[in-house]
This record gives structure tokens, sequence and C-alpha cells, in this order.
């Protein structure tokens, strides 16, 4: 799927779009999806297999995935976080509300990867956020 839509994330992105369903039917195998993924190449599939796996209330181990959402914020490409705002958001304020929710040391290990991921999604200088 992601050599077909090599360097073109926004069209990458419209298919993902078509597949959502089917994802989130299948939520329970997006963490063993994930490892087949990086997410600084691959930040457009990561994005929607997060998404979905958040938006289907499947996640195995809160922590691992707090971890590794932390890291992709960090990692993910600006331009593939353009193509995919909507699931980026929607990770955003899952890290975000776990992040208050797991306490003070989350919180604070929380706003670097958050002010990374702003400022990706930002679609200019003058333009705090794309939503």
């Amino acid at each position: 799927l992601t050599t077909r839509f090599e360097g073109d994330p926004v069209a990458l992105s419209d298919s993902l779009w078509q597949s959502l369903s089917g994802l989130k039917a299948n939520a329970a195998e997006i963490p063993v999806a994930l490892a087949a993924f990086e997410p600084a190449k691959h930040t457009v599939v990561v994005a929607f297999l997060l998404d979905a796996q958040i938006s289907a209330g499947v996640i195995p181990d809160t922590r691992q995935t707090f971890e590794y959402v932390r890291s992709f914020l960090h990692d993910a490409d600006e331009e593939q976080v353009k193509a995919a705002p909507v699931q980026v958001s929607a990770v955003c304020k899952w890290f975000a509300q776990t992040a208050i929710e797991d306490g003070q040391q989350a919180r604070l290990r929380s706003a670097r990867p958050l002010l990374s991921a702003l400022t990706k999604l930002r679609p200019s200088a003058e333009t705090l956020t794309p939503v």
C-alpha cells in the first residue's frame, strides 16, 4: 500500500479514509501492524492506524502506546502530518488526555512531543492549527 502511494501522502490518506472502518474492526491487530512501519517514513499510515486503534478503544497497553505515540509525534514527517491532520489531531488529543490522567511526570514528558506535532500541523507561521 505505501509503495503504491510513494511520494503522494495525500493520495495515501484518501485511500486510508476509505479503509477506516476496516482498520477499526481489526483494531486488536494494530499494535502488531505498527511494528512494520517507520513513523518518519510512514507517518500517514501510522497516524491512521493509531487513530483507528484509539477511536475503537482497543489499547492493550496504555503505557506502551503512550511511549510509542510520544516517539511518533517527535519523528513524524511534517509533509505527511499535513496530509492527515484529523488523525494526527486525534492522536494528540488522546496523548494529552492520557498524560493528564497519568500525572505530573507524564504531563511534563508530553509537552515537547505535543509542541513538535503542533508545529508540524501548522499550515503557516501565521496560523496555529489547521482545524
